[in-house]
């Protein structure tokens, strides 16, 4: 009895196992067809906001949902998924985010946008991330290296086995189609800035450890393509580690734009835009300004006249700029509709000690 009960019981155990190896089959390849014929066959979605200052301000998927509050220096981050919910705060001094947990401090997020790099000093919260030659090399401990390379396609490359497609923008939202592990994941980006920067990077830290570390390069990555791709210029300046890039223009604080060819004449500063459709003014603030050094301002050479090329239309103008701290503003109407801006340097406001030539902002809205 107990010898034909066995033989059954192999029997059986034998037919199941063939029929969960077919079925797993089928099933792998009723995704793959699925896959093949462009079909999702698991489809999520994960929509994430910024705030004014260019912070993430929610996320909210599938997993997870994530609010982000402001007040003054400090973030409180309440995290909810299927199973609990809790709270954590990151608070910014100088150069680094102090990152808590029910008030208690997990680690220090350090980082530097003139070198380019974020680093923690938790061995169990360890990020180590740098940009050089415009690749985003993030390092996540554990063997876990990812190389965004910016420099071949418009789209991030990241890793082989993921595929971004159907990247869009459409005013200031981001629209994208992730493709992993016979997945899709629709991602829809609102409000970015054009320039994120370092802290900003280093800030979404905590979401990082709370969500599938391979999703955190896109959100990174989709805002350094367009900070990459939005300006650019025939020359900057470097000062060793230090970097004086035509990025620098799209903010008011923080290090400016700086002729690498001296006093600039004849350098060019070109702009894309893309938040902006069809840009009627073109703002600038002149100069290097630092509140904490107002007289780098008159040390530094100045923009006097600038030559404004519509590369859409072709139509151009020159304008005069005045030698002073203030925000100026300039009408592009006359150039016609268009995005695209090339600005050359005709004339300066020379330095009182040096001659690099230096533009704090500049900005077509």
């Amino acid at each position: 009895m107990n010898k034909k009960f066995f033989i059954c019981f192999l029997f059986f155990s034998l037919m199941y196992t063939i029929y969960c190896s077919e079925y797993t089959t089928i099933l792998k390849n009723k995704l793959t067809s699925l896959s093949d014929q462009g079909i999702t066959s698991i489809d999520k979605k994960t929509v994430l906001k910024f705030d004014k200052d260019g912070y993430l301000s929610s996320v909210i998927s599938d997993d997870i949902n994530i609010t982000i509050n402001h007040k003054g220096a400090s973030y409180d981050l309440f995290f909810q998924d299927n199973e609990e919910s809790w709270h954590q705060r990151m608070v910014h001094e100088d150069d680094c985010w102090r990152w808590f947990n029910d008030n208690k401090l997990i680690c220090n997020i350090y980082y530097s946008n003139s070198k380019k790099y974020i680093n923690s000093d938790s061995i169990n919260y360890t990020i180590e991330m740098q940009t050089i030659n415009n690749q985003i090399i993030i390092n996540l401990g554990t063997g876990r290296k990812f190389v965004l390379d910016m420099n071949t396609k418009n789209t991030p490359v990241f890793n082989n086995s993921r595929k971004i497609s159907k990247l869009k923008r459409i005013n200031n939202i981001y629209t994208f189609t992730d493709y992993f592990d016979v997945c899709y994941t629709n991602y829809r980006i609102e409000n970015p800035p054009f320039y994120l920067d370092y802290s900003q990077i280093a800030f979404l830290v905590p979401v990082l450890f709370h969500i599938d570390y391979n999703f955190y390069p896109f959100i990174t990555s989709l805002i350094n393509q367009c900070y990459d791709s939005v300006y650019h210029s025939t020359s900057y300046l470097t000062e060793s580690t230090t970097t004086y890039e035509p990025e620098h223009l799209q903010r008011k604080d923080g290090l400016p734009w700086a002729s690498g060819n001296g006093k600039g004449i004849g350098d060019i500063i070109s702009i894309k835009e893309f938040e902006h459709e069809n840009p009627e003014t073109l703002i600038i603030m002149n100069g290097y300004q630092d509140v904490n050094h107002p007289d780098y301002y008159g040390k530094n050479s100045r923009v006097k006249a600038l030559k404004i090329t519509n590369r859409q239309t072709k139509k151009s103008k020159t304008i005069a700029v005045s030698d002073t701290k203030e925000e100026q503003r300039f009408s592009l109407k006359e150039l016609g509709k268009g995005g695209e801006y090339e600005l050359e340097i005709l004339d300066v406001y020379n330095g009182s000690k040096y001659d690099d030539l230096c533009i704090q902002y500049l900005v077509v809205e």
